[in-house]
């Protein structure tokens, strides 16, 4: 203190005031004479607050070369707050991959909402898979392990913002996250196939249907709907379900034919309500949905339900007789 002093740097009886303004002025410096400044300043602070909370990133990101933790450490004995910044020392050192520094930081126990917020920052960082694998694992088992509802926010916070990458909820789903009904309505409208295939594998087969069904409440482009519906139909949709998205398909868009095509390749039933799909194509003037109906008719009953259908339909004359 005695050196300090005679410098001028600090008065004889510092304030926090005084102690703060030089702790931010030595903590920009580097080097071993440094941190002996830094610890006696502490030290004479008796650990209060004065700026080692605001150092506390710098002092992580100094430390990745080497993983030299000695200056991350002073500053962690003498209580710096690792949730300073939104965790913003946990996230440089979760997003660098240095697992002995995250550790260190993590022995300090920041707060879920910490642990949340890196979870998402390391997702879209460019660490090679298996290091980003890693480091969710300890992030995930930090202040005694990540609880069950906090795991399922976590993977609806990774479907909604990184809609395109995989790895933290194949992480999640690895163990065995409940995946929450919300998720996957999200999922529905932002995921990638691949992100929506990870959901969907082995989804319990009433959480399928109810899936299923709510794709149709979503205004999705034709090619997003197809496959979402050829990946939702590897499970056991129930007839109905899909004959109701025949229906919901040719009302949206009846001259497209590819998501129609699909649903009746797997089971569709152009009988379903009194063979309402003829009535839907027919109302819309969709010959070409007519065609590809008409290759579905399995009886003489559906048969005579659509002509019916045809022989009220307001057709001009060409039409009803390529219809007929």
């Amino acid at each position: 203190m005695r050196a300090l002093t005679t410098k001028g740097v600090l008065p004889f009886a510092p304030t926090l005031q005084s102690l703060s303004a030089a702790f931010q002025t030595v903590s920009l410096e580097n080097g071993p004479v440094i941190l002996q400044l830094m610890s006696l300043l502490l030290e004479t602070a008796k650990s209060a607050e004065i700026r080692q909370s605001e150092a506390l990133p710098r002092q992580t990101i100094l430390a990745f070369p080497t993983d030299d933790i000695a200056g991350l450490a002073l500053l962690l004995k003498h209580k710096a707050y690792v949730d300073y910044g939104g965790g913003l020392a946990v996230k440089h050192a979760a997003s660098s991959g240095s697992l002995k520094i995250l550790g260190l930081l993590l022995d300090f126990h920041p707060t879920s909402n910490t642990i949340l917020d890196v979870c998402i920052v390391v997702a879209s960082s460019k660490l090679r898979s298996h290091i980003q694998w890693r480091v969710f694992k300890l992030l995930i088992k930090a202040n005694d392990g990540m609880p069950a509802t906090n795991m399922s926010l976590l993977l609806q916070r990774a479907v909604s913002e990184h809609p395109k990458k995989t790895l933290l909820p194949q992480f999640l789903r690895s163990r065995k996250v409940e995946i929450l009904f919300r998720t996957m309505e999200t999922a529905l409208q932002k995921a990638s196939r691949d992100l929506f295939v990870v959901l969907s594998d082995d989804l319990p087969l009433v959480t399928i249907h109810q899936v299923f069904r709510k794709a149709m409440d979503f205004s999705i482009v034709s090619e997003r709907r197809h496959w979402i519906y050829e990946v939702l139909l590897q499970r056991q949709i129930t007839e109905t379900d899909m004959s109701n998205a025949l229906l919901h398909s040719l009302l949206d868009n009846p001259e497209d034919l590819s998501v129609q095509k699909l649903l009746l390749l797997h089971g569709a039933n152009v009988n379903h309500k009194k063979c309402k799909a003829f009535s839907i194509a027919l109302q819309a003037k969709s010959l070409n949905a007519v065609r590809l109906l008409g290759q579905y008719i399995d009886s003489d009953k559906t048969a005579s339900r659509a002509f019916n259908h045809a022989r009220h339909a307001d057709l001009d004359i060409d039409s009803r007789i390529q219809v007929y």
